[in-house]
Order: C-alpha cells, then structure tokens, then sequence
C-alpha cells in the first residue's frame, strides 16, 4: 500500500510543484486526542471543506536529517516523500511504522486531491 501512496504523491508533487513545498510543520494547528498530537489543517474545494490530521510524531521525523538528508526537504511535503521511499527501501525511519507514515501519505495525496487548497478551519 505505502508503494502506491508513495507513487501517488511523486505524482502529485510533479502535477503541484507548490505541494513539495508545503510547511508539514506549520500547517494547521496542534491538537492532541487520545494523548496522541497531530497537526490538524483544513482543504476546500469548491464549497466543501475537509478536516485532516497529520502525526507529529511524522512531522518531527521530517525535520530529522537522518530520515530527510536534504536540508531543502526538511519538513516539508518532498520530506515527506523522501521518507516513504526510506521506508521502502528498508532503511531506519526511526519508531516510525510503515503504517504512520503510509497514513500521512494518504492524508497528503487524499487531502490535496482534484486542486484542493489549504483553508482555515471553521470553527
């Protein structure tokens, strides 16, 4: 599943030029459940708007230069990208599971989908 993700997103980034360059930590806002924290950041497209989640603990790992190696993707969406295709090459990602960092790939390629933009939240 993280392989097709991972294409999905390679694909976007190319079709978005702007997605690589999205800040993973700032977007949003901090919010922690089940004593879990994510940065929770809003899209719309059209007149709908949709709520996602991201892990901090995915987001961290972005700005880690032992998961991210280039200092241009830290912390951003291409970050993101470099650390799928660490994780499927079967190097270290850290406590990081495939399945978080498969979630946060999805969240990217499902929450950016058909031209979606980063909104504020409603309250």
């Amino acid at each position: 599943v993280l392989l097709g993700q991972t294409i999905t997103l390679c694909l976007n980034v190319r079709l978005d030029p702007t997605l690589s360059n999205l800040d993973l930590t700032t977007i949003g806002t901090p919010v922690v459940i089940k004593n879990v924290t994510y940065r929770q950041f809003c899209t719309q497209s059209g007149n709908s708007i949709q709520t996602w989640r991201l892990s901090q603990a995915v987001i961290n790992a972005l700005s880690n230069p032992a998961y991210v190696p280039d200092p241009t993707h830290r912390g951003k969406v291409s970050g993101l990208l470099d650390l799928a295709n660490q994780a499927l090459a079967g190097l270290s990602t850290g406590s990081l599971s495939i399945s978080d960092i498969n979630a946060a790939v999805d969240t990217i390629n499902t929450g950016f989908d058909e031209c979606r933009m980063v909104v504020s939240c409603p309250l």
